[in-house]
């Protein structure tokens, strides 16, 4: 079992004083080279310049954090394949396990964390291939285990054999073979992204240097000066520096003779640097956060609300099936160590999608299985809404009533027949009260000249107060419903055994 860290302090100063900076010699020849060492099995190169990449540049910076922050902000668990005393045992040794995790980085052991930090630190391996954890196993007074986990940067390793091995110098070529329960290496099946974040990045930094010699060219315009002073004499001299001092040393002197004429191609206009550097950071979010160029405005916004929204969603559910499948393989490492190599696990880490969290709608799967017949353990479902068991004589919560009520039986064929002879009565009376205002609109239609409509409206509009005080006073439609609802009282009390009283008209 290893509890001390293999890699000495003078192979880390040494890693640490090796000087290869290929960033600054980085140009489309030599990052070619660097990525075909990579692909023969020397990472070294590649894994200094992607983490300078990564660490400098303000759009990788950004895109990598986010990507990580998404999946390592998710909680977690620890779930069983059953009830039987194994698997609670497993789940209670791996809950203290993660519980008490450490993770830190041996650039940086000032830097601690927790379950958090090491799958920020797994997530690394979708930009590296590869992300590589010394296990320091450590055991309470109580007999628990649990682990620091010490990141060591992809630099350290190489891997043409087809697995990760140590390199002892920073020269080497040939590493040493990791022992499985002293190290937890996390692989990607997927190509590295950094492969190809650098070639965007190299298409980025050359025109962006070119675009910033641009500006300090011809960021300030020119002030050309010229002078009937004899080159050379004081005169001369001193036109020189006045005319410097105006144009912030961006000046040229010259006598009446003499001309100079600035390249206004070069000088004016936007050219194309700031669209290929716009080009190639949204190639960047592109790659770590999912979404099409095509949908991404020119300030690398979107057209819409989100544009990485549907490739993001699938990134996500991928990055939590990465990182569970690796604490998986940790986990094992650790029953392991604690029951014996051969264990098989029963319990299991797991992260906590967004989705999962719908309490509601798992509180109805369970309750509408338990109304068919599906069992469902007590400690299911303590583990599933995080609900303790209570003490021995602590007071429980109760329900409100002694039970549920019986759902009301749907309406029969007798009473939608009964409701469309009521709707069919009420519409009659209502034609009944409004019979006097119905003729009269009538006329209006039977009108055959201008006039005789003219004569028709007149009379309407001096007999309508006493049309609609008639209306008013007919009681058709209203005894028409006082029946409807009568009728509707009666059918009720008898279907719950009563005898109606007959109502007085």
């Amino acid at each position: 079992m290893n509890t001390s860290h293999s890699i000495s302090a003078d192979l880390f100063e040494s890693y640490r004083r090796y000087r290869l900076q290929p960033v600054r010699q980085l140009n489309p020849l030599t990052l070619a080279h660097i990525l075909d060492e990579f692909f023969w099995g020397q990472p070294r190169e590649a894994a200094l310049l992607w983490d300078k990449i990564e660490r400098r540049d303000d759009r990788v910076r950004t895109a990598v954090a986010k990507r990580k922050r998404a999946v390592s902000a998710l909680n977690w668990e620890i779930i069983t394949d059953d009830d039987s005393p194994e698997a609670t045992t497993q789940r209670a040794d791996l809950e203290y396990f993660w519980g008490n995790l450490r993770a830190t980085d041996m650039r940086c052991r000032d830097m601690t964390g927790g379950v958090d930090t090491y799958i920020r630190q797994v997530m690394g391996a979708i930009g590296f291939q590869y992300a590589t954890h010394e296990i320091l196993w450590r055991v309470s007074p109580g007999g628990r285990y649990t682990a620091e986990l010490v990141a060591v940067p992809l630099w350290y390793f190489e891997t043409e054999s087809g697995r990760l091995r140590l390199l002892r110098e920073p020269g080497a070529r040939e590493g040493e073979d990791l022992d499985p329960r002293g190290w937890h290496v996390c692989a990607s099946e997927e190509s590295p992204l950094h492969e190809a974040t650098a070639i965007a990045y190299t298409f980025k930094v050359t025109p962006l240097a070119d675009w910033a010699l641009k500006c300090e060219k011809f960021g300030i315009p020119w002030t050309v000066g010229k002078t009937n002073a004899q080159p050379n004499s004081p005169d001369w001299h001193a036109f020189a520096r006045a005319v410097g001092g105006l144009g912030n040393n961006c000046a040229i002197v010259t006598n009446n003779e003499s001309s100079v004429e600035i390249n206004a191609s070069a000088a004016g206009g936007e050219g194309p640097h700031p669209a290929l550097v716009d080009r190639m950071d949204r190639a960047i979010v592109s790659l770590w956060l999912g979404g099409d160029l095509a949908t991404m405005s020119q300030e690398g916004g979107a057209n819409g609300s989100n544009p990485q929204k549907a490739g993001g969603d699938a990134l996500l559910g991928g990055d939590i099936k990465f990182v569970t499948a690796q604490a998986e393989a940790l986990s094992k490492k650790a029953l392991e160590l604690i029951h014996g190599a051969g264990v098989t696990p029963k319990a299991h880490f797991r992260l906590i999608a967004e989705a999962d969290t719908d309490t509601t709608r798992e509180l109805s799967v369970i309750t509408t299985g338990v109304n068919h017949g599906v069992g469902v353990s007590v400690a299911h479902f303590r583990e599933k809404f995080g609900l303790p068991a209570p003490a021995s004589g602590e007071e429980l919560l109760r329900p409100a009533t002694p039970g549920a009520p019986a759902a009301a039986p749907a309406p029969s064929a007798a009473w939608n027949s009964a409701e469309r002879a009521d709707l069919a009565a009420l519409a009659r009376a209502n034609a009944q009260d409004l019979a006097p205002l119905a003729a009269r609109i009538a006329a209006l239609d039977a009108a055959k000249t201008p006039e005789a409509l003219a004569d028709e409206l007149a009379g309407l509009l001096r007999d309508f107060p006493a049309l609609a005080s008639q209306t008013l006073r007919s009681d058709a439609a209203a005894n028409t419903l006082a029946d409807a609802a009568e009728a509707a009282a009666r059918a009720g009390l008898k279907a719950a055994g009563k005898t109606p009283e007959t109502r007085a008209r």
